[in-house]
């Protein structure tokens, strides 16, 4: 990960995940880069399962 600041730690998708669920938020991970989708749930035309 050529790109990732000095002295930032990345972090694991556990962690992710630990802190999405404590900020009630949906994110999404592609190619190492965490998206939050949460706004744009109501939107997605698969609904909000699919998405989860």
């Amino acid at each position: 990960m050529a790109n990732i600041a000095s002295g930032i730690k990345p972090l694991t998708l556990l962690e992710v995940k630990d802190l999405a669920e404590k900020e009630k938020k949906c994110v999404i991970v592609i190619n190492n880069r965490v998206y939050d989708v949460t706004k744009f749930i109501d939107e997605h035309p698969g609904g909000e399962e699919v998405l989860k």
